[in-house]
């Protein structure tokens, strides 16, 4: 195919729905990762948190994002990819503006009401439930909203744009910053995805295929969540005690003793299942990862140069990951996509060269047709949103129908997501 018609197949296979989720969808990055380059700065040289409590509520604010999107897919499906849309950029709007007005005068009553510690930390919670809306309704209409010729594409061109908005993010938070201080960062990040409520709510129409299959309930997708999680009845108790705990600490300051850390730990990974113990594995890449949010900025202010410009620093990881994507494409073209995952094989999952792709490979190898378990350039296609019998985005980009549905596992049938440290599941019909 000529690069003319693969230019012509490309204007003619996305649905104008896919380009207004995507383009919204770089300023939502903007924000957030503007907004994240500039937190541990602000909660340390603003508010004059300690550099233990910075780390936990920037922790916060960046986990929240991906526990949230569990529930957040399911939310979406049922609510209707456009009204999922503007209320997550309303809900965004909003918390981005009580970010960037917690030391302001007329908070101080709820302020002086309550630790600091616990309300800075409750409003930090706020973003994740507008992000964890978005990301599945953009995967969603990326599916939806794209000719099966060019999903993969499709596919591309949403991570370029979460790219872009990766690297745009950090420079804008660094313009704000030297310009109209460290609290308006989270004012101009209000008002980029204020703006896009009304992209949406003006120019996105809801993308429809026809024989979509009803929504799952989040009652379902709470249930497959349980199944997942492998001993929940042991798991999600101490968790909840660790999370309590962590209350406690902000609200009554005391130290607990690491031994009880560590055993709380020892429960929790003697209860969940093997696919839980993958993604604690795969997780250990994205706990160092994110550090570059939460440790560099301050480490560099601290140790390096008081007056280090770190959001322009940040700038580094979403421009390195733009330049080299085709580089390292077209150097890999040839290599199975199992050889070229962040980690290969391993214990028996396969990990595609796209972060966002996972499949078990015993099931793959023997319930699914050729081009899912090759690795080759269409994998995208096969696994999103291609089944015939409908397409549900329950907080997931990844579709397992087609391997469950003729597999001794039908019964437990789901859709698994994982982007980062998040993880999401929701329920295939």
């Amino acid at each position: 195919m000529s690069f003319s018609e693969r230019l012509q197949e490309i204007r003619t296979g996305f649905e104008r729905p896919f380009w207004i989720a995507n383009i919204t969808e770089i300023f939502e990055r903007l924000s957030y990762y503007g907004a994240f380059a500039s937190l541990a700065l602000y909660l340390q040289e603003k508010l004059n948190f300690s550099t233990e409590q910075t780390g936990t509520l920037t922790g916060i604010f960046g986990g929240m994002v991906w526990f949230l999107a569990i529930f957040g897919g399911a939310a979406a499906d049922r609510l209707g990819f456009r009204r999922a849309l503007s209320i997550a950029y309303l809900i965004l709007g909003a918390a981005y503006f009580l970010i960037g007005s917690i030391g302001a005068p007329w908070l101080a009553p709820v302020r002086n009401a309550v630790p600091l510690g616990l309300f800075v930390g409750f409003i930090l919670i706020l973003p994740a439930l507008g992000v964890s809306l978005v990301k599945p309704c953009v995967v969603g209409t990326t599916a939806r909203a794209s000719k099966e010729n060019v999903r993969s594409i499709g596919y591309s061109i949403y991570y370029t744009m979460v790219n872009i908005g990766g690297a745009a993010g950090p420079y804008c938070a660094s313009w704000a910053h030297r310009h109209l201080g460290v609290e308006n960062v989270y004012r101009v990040a209000a008002l980029s995805v204020f703006a896009m409520f009304f992209v949406v709510l003006f120019f996105f129409r809801e993308p429809r295929k026809p024989g979509d299959t009803p929504p799952p309930s989040v009652a379902i997708v709470v249930r497959n969540f349980c199944l997942v999680v492998g001993n929940y009845k042991l798991v999600l108790p101490v968790l909840g005690m660790a999370l309590l705990l962590r209350v406690a600490m902000m609200i009554y300051p005391f130290a607990v003793p690491w031994w009880i850390w560590v055993g709380l730990l020892a429960i929790v990974l003697a209860g969940i299942s093997r696919f839980m113990w993958f993604l604690v594995i795969f997780t250990g890449y994205w706990i160092v990862f994110w550090q570059q949010y939460i440790s560099l900025p301050g480490y560099i202010h601290g140790y390096i140069n008081p007056s280090a410009d770190v959001e322009i620093i940040l700038i580094t990881d979403g421009l390195t990951v733009i330049c080299l994507t085709l580089a390292i494409n077209f150097l890999t073209r040839k290599v199975a996509a199992g050889a070229t995952g962040p980690a290969g094989n391993l214990y028996g999952f396969r990990i595609f060269a796209d972060r966002n792709r996972i499949v078990n490979r015993r099931m793959v190898r023997r319930d699914a047709h050729a081009p899912v378990w090759r690795g080759c350039a269409s994998t995208a296609a096969h696994l999103v949103g291609c089944d015939g019998g409908g397409y549900s985005n329950s907080g997931a980009a990844l579709d397992l129908r087609q391997i469950f549905s003729r597999s001794p596992y039908r019964k437990h049938r789901s859709i698994l997501g994982l982007s980062g440290a998040d993880c999401a599941f929701g329920n295939s019909p």
